[in-house]
Protein backbone atom coordinates (compact mmCIF):
# COMPACT_ATOMS: atom_id res chain seq x y z
CA UNK A 1 0.00 0.00 0.00
CA UNK A 2 1.40 3.04 -1.01
CA UNK A 3 0.79 6.54 0.18
CA UNK A 4 1.39 9.43 -1.18
CA UNK A 5 2.78 12.59 0.90
CA UNK A 6 -0.21 15.60 0.71
CA UNK A 7 1.06 19.04 -1.36
CA UNK A 8 2.36 21.30 0.98
CA UNK A 9 2.57 25.24 0.40
CA UNK A 10 5.72 26.46 -0.43
CA UNK A 11 6.06 29.08 2.15
CA UNK A 12 9.16 30.43 0.88
CA UNK A 13 7.60 31.60 -3.01
CA UNK A 14 4.25 32.71 -0.72
CA UNK A 15 6.44 35.01 0.99
CA UNK A 16 7.73 36.05 -2.09
CA UNK A 17 11.17 35.51 -1.44
CA UNK A 18 12.95 35.04 -4.50
CA UNK A 19 16.76 34.71 -5.40
CA UNK A 20 17.31 37.99 -7.09
CA UNK A 21 16.26 41.42 -6.80
CA UNK A 22 12.77 43.55 -8.08
CA UNK A 23 12.89 45.15 -11.68
CA UNK A 24 14.39 48.58 -10.80
CA UNK A 25 16.04 47.63 -7.48
CA UNK A 26 19.75 48.41 -7.38
CA UNK A 27 21.46 47.74 -3.65
CA UNK A 28 23.21 50.99 -3.04
CA UNK A 29 25.62 52.15 0.42
CA UNK A 30 23.68 53.93 1.87
CA UNK A 31 26.40 56.45 2.96
CA UNK A 32 28.47 56.93 -0.42
CA UNK A 33 25.97 55.53 -3.03
CA UNK A 34 28.32 52.69 -3.90
CA UNK A 35 27.18 50.09 -6.30
CA UNK A 36 26.73 47.37 -3.78
CA UNK A 37 25.43 44.67 -6.29
CA UNK A 38 27.21 41.16 -6.22
CA UNK A 39 29.06 41.77 -3.21
CA UNK A 40 29.48 38.92 -0.75
CA UNK A 41 30.36 41.35 2.24
CA UNK A 42 27.99 43.23 4.22
CA UNK A 43 30.34 46.62 4.16
CA UNK A 44 30.94 48.96 1.90
CA UNK A 45 34.18 48.80 -0.11
CA UNK A 46 34.02 52.81 -0.47
CA UNK A 47 33.54 54.01 2.84
CA UNK A 48 33.40 51.05 5.23
CA UNK A 49 29.06 51.50 5.81
CA UNK A 50 27.96 48.33 7.10
CA UNK A 51 24.60 47.68 5.29
CA UNK A 52 22.02 44.55 4.73
CA UNK A 53 19.90 44.20 1.53
CA UNK A 54 16.70 43.10 3.48
CA UNK A 55 17.10 46.80 5.15
CA UNK A 56 18.09 48.40 1.37
CA UNK A 57 15.15 46.65 -0.34
CA UNK A 58 12.59 47.93 2.28
CA UNK A 59 14.07 51.65 1.98
CA UNK A 60 13.81 51.12 -1.86
CA UNK A 61 10.06 49.78 -1.39
CA UNK A 62 9.49 52.87 1.09
CA UNK A 63 10.74 55.17 -1.23
CA UNK A 64 8.31 53.98 -4.22
CA UNK A 65 5.36 53.64 -2.80
CA UNK A 66 5.62 56.84 -0.71
CA UNK A 67 3.73 59.90 -2.45
CA UNK A 68 5.14 63.06 -3.35
CA UNK A 69 3.74 66.27 -4.18
CA UNK A 70 4.25 67.38 -7.30
CA UNK A 71 3.38 70.54 -7.26
CA UNK A 72 7.03 72.03 -8.01
CA UNK A 73 7.11 70.24 -10.95
CA UNK A 74 3.63 71.31 -12.52
CA UNK A 75 4.67 75.17 -11.50
CA UNK A 76 8.22 74.87 -13.42
CA UNK A 77 6.06 73.73 -16.18
CA UNK A 78 3.85 76.55 -16.14
CA UNK A 79 6.45 79.46 -15.91
CA UNK A 80 8.67 77.13 -18.51
CA UNK A 81 5.62 78.20 -20.85
CA UNK A 82 5.29 81.93 -20.03
CA UNK A 83 9.01 81.79 -20.35
CA UNK A 84 9.07 80.84 -23.73
CA UNK A 85 8.06 83.96 -25.20
CA UNK A 86 11.26 86.02 -26.74
CA UNK A 87 11.88 89.16 -25.22
CA UNK A 88 14.87 91.60 -24.68
CA UNK A 89 15.34 91.93 -21.18
CA UNK A 90 17.66 95.32 -22.39
CA UNK A 91 14.43 96.78 -22.59
CA UNK A 92 13.73 97.97 -18.48
CA UNK A 93 10.06 96.92 -18.45
CA UNK A 94 10.73 92.90 -19.58
CA UNK A 95 13.63 93.17 -17.36
CA UNK A 96 11.60 93.43 -14.33
CA UNK A 97 9.57 90.73 -14.73
CA UNK A 98 11.68 88.70 -17.45
CA UNK A 99 14.52 87.77 -14.94
CA UNK A 100 12.61 87.37 -11.66
CA UNK A 101 10.20 84.61 -13.93
CA UNK A 102 13.35 82.89 -15.31
CA UNK A 103 14.88 82.69 -11.39
CA UNK A 104 12.01 80.90 -10.34
CA UNK A 105 12.34 78.94 -12.64
CA UNK A 106 15.22 77.47 -11.96
CA UNK A 107 14.77 77.32 -8.76
CA UNK A 108 11.86 74.94 -8.73
CA UNK A 109 13.77 72.91 -11.38
CA UNK A 110 16.87 72.80 -8.73
CA UNK A 111 14.25 71.98 -6.00
CA UNK A 112 12.65 69.51 -8.02
CA UNK A 113 15.46 67.68 -8.69
CA UNK A 114 17.12 68.18 -5.17
CA UNK A 115 14.02 66.02 -3.75
CA UNK A 116 14.20 63.62 -6.05
CA UNK A 117 17.81 63.34 -6.38
CA UNK A 118 17.58 59.67 -5.03
CA UNK A 119 15.06 58.28 -7.63
CA UNK A 120 17.31 59.40 -10.23
CA UNK A 121 20.07 56.56 -9.43
CA UNK A 122 17.83 53.85 -9.71
CA UNK A 123 18.06 53.06 -13.66
CA UNK A 124 13.26 52.90 -13.63
CA UNK A 125 13.31 56.74 -12.52
CA UNK A 126 16.84 58.37 -14.45
CA UNK A 127 14.81 58.77 -17.66
CA UNK A 128 12.63 61.82 -15.94
CA UNK A 129 15.87 64.05 -15.75
CA UNK A 130 15.30 64.72 -19.70
CA UNK A 131 12.13 66.96 -18.38
CA UNK A 132 15.33 69.27 -17.84
CA UNK A 133 15.07 70.04 -21.44
CA UNK A 134 11.83 71.85 -21.12
CA UNK A 135 13.44 74.76 -18.93
CA UNK A 136 16.29 74.63 -21.28
CA UNK A 137 14.59 75.42 -24.30
CA UNK A 138 12.14 77.96 -22.49
CA UNK A 139 15.04 80.03 -21.13
CA UNK A 140 17.34 80.09 -24.32
CA UNK A 141 13.65 80.98 -25.87
CA UNK A 142 12.97 83.56 -24.00
CA UNK A 143 16.24 85.31 -24.13
CA UNK A 144 17.16 84.92 -27.75
CA UNK A 145 15.45 88.73 -28.38
CA UNK A 146 18.60 89.75 -26.11
CA UNK A 147 21.49 90.52 -28.09
CA UNK A 148 24.79 89.00 -27.18
CA UNK A 149 23.22 87.31 -23.73
CA UNK A 150 21.14 84.56 -26.24
CA UNK A 151 24.43 83.40 -27.58
CA UNK A 152 25.73 82.79 -23.88
CA UNK A 153 22.53 81.31 -22.62
CA UNK A 154 21.93 79.34 -25.69
CA UNK A 155 25.14 77.58 -25.01
CA UNK A 156 25.03 77.43 -21.60
CA UNK A 157 21.19 75.92 -21.80
CA UNK A 158 22.19 73.45 -24.46
CA UNK A 159 25.39 71.73 -21.96
CA UNK A 160 22.95 71.76 -18.83
CA UNK A 161 20.91 69.48 -21.56
CA UNK A 162 23.05 67.62 -22.42
CA UNK A 163 24.37 66.59 -19.03
CA UNK A 164 20.90 65.33 -18.09
CA UNK A 165 20.71 63.78 -21.27
CA UNK A 166 24.23 61.65 -20.48
CA UNK A 167 23.30 61.40 -17.11
CA UNK A 168 20.20 59.87 -17.62
CA UNK A 169 21.63 57.53 -20.79
CA UNK A 170 24.20 56.32 -18.13
CA UNK A 171 21.51 55.35 -15.40
CA UNK A 172 18.57 54.43 -17.87
CA UNK A 173 19.87 53.41 -21.72
CA UNK A 174 16.77 51.86 -22.56
CA UNK A 175 13.94 54.29 -21.75
CA UNK A 176 15.93 57.06 -22.63
CA UNK A 177 16.55 55.96 -26.00
CA UNK A 178 12.94 55.36 -26.25
CA UNK A 179 12.18 58.96 -25.38
CA UNK A 180 14.21 60.36 -27.54
CA UNK A 181 13.45 58.43 -30.50
CA UNK A 182 9.91 59.27 -29.92
CA UNK A 183 10.25 63.18 -29.59
CA UNK A 184 12.70 62.94 -33.13
CA UNK A 185 10.82 60.73 -35.24
CA UNK A 186 8.12 62.83 -36.27
CA UNK A 187 10.18 66.12 -36.89
CA UNK A 188 12.70 64.26 -38.91
CA UNK A 189 9.75 62.96 -41.30
CA UNK A 190 8.49 65.80 -41.16
CA UNK A 191 11.84 67.39 -42.86
CA UNK A 192 12.23 64.66 -44.90
CA UNK A 193 8.72 65.10 -46.74
CA UNK A 194 8.99 68.85 -46.41
CA UNK A 195 12.57 69.17 -48.25
CA UNK A 196 11.44 66.45 -50.74
CA UNK A 197 8.89 68.22 -52.54
CA UNK A 198 11.01 71.92 -52.12
CA UNK A 199 13.34 70.05 -54.15
CA UNK A 200 9.97 68.31 -56.86
CA UNK A 201 9.11 72.13 -57.32
CA UNK A 202 12.09 73.70 -57.99
CA UNK A 203 12.92 71.17 -60.17
CA UNK A 204 9.50 71.58 -62.15
CA UNK A 205 10.35 74.80 -62.09
CA UNK A 206 7.42 75.76 -59.70
CA UNK A 207 9.84 77.12 -57.27
CA UNK A 208 8.53 80.76 -56.96
CA UNK A 209 5.23 79.24 -55.62
CA UNK A 210 6.86 79.02 -52.05
CA UNK A 211 6.70 81.76 -49.88
CA UNK A 212 8.43 82.38 -46.41
CA UNK A 213 7.45 84.60 -43.59
CA UNK A 214 9.82 86.29 -41.74
CA UNK A 215 10.22 83.63 -39.17
CA UNK A 216 10.67 80.42 -41.58
CA UNK A 217 13.16 82.56 -43.93
CA UNK A 218 16.16 83.78 -42.90
CA UNK A 219 16.26 87.70 -42.73
CA UNK A 220 19.63 87.86 -45.17
CA UNK A 221 17.42 87.11 -47.64
CA UNK A 222 14.39 89.08 -47.42
CA UNK A 223 14.67 91.93 -50.48
CA UNK A 224 10.94 91.81 -51.07
CA UNK A 225 8.23 94.87 -50.24
CA UNK A 226 7.01 95.20 -46.03
CA UNK A 227 3.89 92.60 -45.64
CA UNK A 228 5.02 90.69 -48.62
CA UNK A 229 6.81 87.52 -48.88
CA UNK A 230 9.61 86.84 -51.71
CA UNK A 231 9.08 83.68 -53.73
CA UNK A 232 11.87 81.82 -53.47
CA UNK A 233 13.89 80.72 -56.85
CA UNK A 234 14.22 77.32 -58.60
CA UNK A 235 18.03 77.41 -57.99
CA UNK A 236 17.72 78.16 -54.07
CA UNK A 237 14.60 76.03 -53.60
CA UNK A 238 16.85 72.87 -55.31
CA UNK A 239 19.53 73.27 -53.09
CA UNK A 240 17.75 74.18 -49.61
CA UNK A 241 15.60 71.05 -50.02
CA UNK A 242 18.15 69.01 -51.19
CA UNK A 243 19.96 69.91 -47.69
CA UNK A 244 16.39 69.52 -45.69
CA UNK A 245 16.04 66.37 -47.57
CA UNK A 246 19.33 64.76 -47.07
CA UNK A 247 19.27 65.91 -43.26
CA UNK A 248 15.51 64.39 -42.87
CA UNK A 249 17.18 61.27 -44.61
CA UNK A 250 19.65 60.86 -42.09
CA UNK A 251 17.42 61.31 -39.14
CA UNK A 252 15.12 58.79 -40.59
CA UNK A 253 17.67 56.13 -40.59
CA UNK A 254 18.70 57.15 -37.46
CA UNK A 255 15.64 57.01 -35.69
CA UNK A 256 14.63 53.96 -37.61
CA UNK A 257 18.07 52.22 -36.39
CA UNK A 258 16.74 53.56 -32.61
CA UNK A 259 13.65 51.95 -33.17
CA UNK A 260 15.04 48.21 -34.26
CA UNK A 261 17.54 48.44 -31.24
CA UNK A 262 14.63 49.35 -29.02
CA UNK A 263 12.39 46.38 -30.41
CA UNK A 264 14.56 44.09 -29.86
CA UNK A 265 15.93 45.32 -26.20
CA UNK A 266 12.07 44.42 -25.75
CA UNK A 267 12.16 41.06 -26.91
CA UNK A 268 14.88 40.34 -24.85
CA UNK A 269 13.95 41.94 -21.95
CA UNK A 270 10.39 39.64 -22.53
CA UNK A 271 12.94 36.60 -22.99
CA UNK A 272 14.95 37.14 -19.88
CA UNK A 273 11.44 37.65 -17.92
CA UNK A 274 10.23 34.38 -19.48
CA UNK A 275 13.57 32.35 -18.30
CA UNK A 276 13.56 34.02 -14.98
CA UNK A 277 9.64 32.60 -14.26
CA UNK A 278 10.74 29.32 -15.60
CA UNK A 279 13.70 28.93 -13.57
CA UNK A 280 11.24 30.16 -10.00
CA UNK A 281 8.84 27.46 -11.36
CA UNK A 282 11.69 25.02 -11.35
CA UNK A 283 12.93 25.90 -8.02
CA UNK A 284 9.64 25.54 -6.55
CA UNK A 285 8.67 22.20 -8.14
CA UNK A 286 12.00 21.11 -6.66
CA UNK A 287 11.13 22.30 -3.62
CA UNK A 288 7.94 20.44 -3.24
CA UNK A 289 9.63 17.19 -4.67
CA UNK A 290 12.35 17.24 -1.77
CA UNK A 291 9.65 18.19 1.00
CA UNK A 292 8.76 14.94 3.25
Amino acid sequence: MSSSAPNRPDLISLAGITSEFPDGFVPRCPGCKYDLTGLSESRCPECGTRFSIPTLLAAWQARKSATINDGDFYLAVLLSLIAWYPADISEPIVLVWRVPLLMGLWFLVWFWFRRRREEFREASEAHRLLWVWGPCISTAMGLAATPGLNVIVAAAMLAVGLLATVTSWRRSPVMTMFILTLALTIPVVVMALFGGALLMQGVAGRGLSQHWSFADYPRWYWQGVPGRARGISNPDAITIGSAILGIGLVGVVGVGVCWFRLARAFWARRAQAGNRASAATGRANNRRVRAP
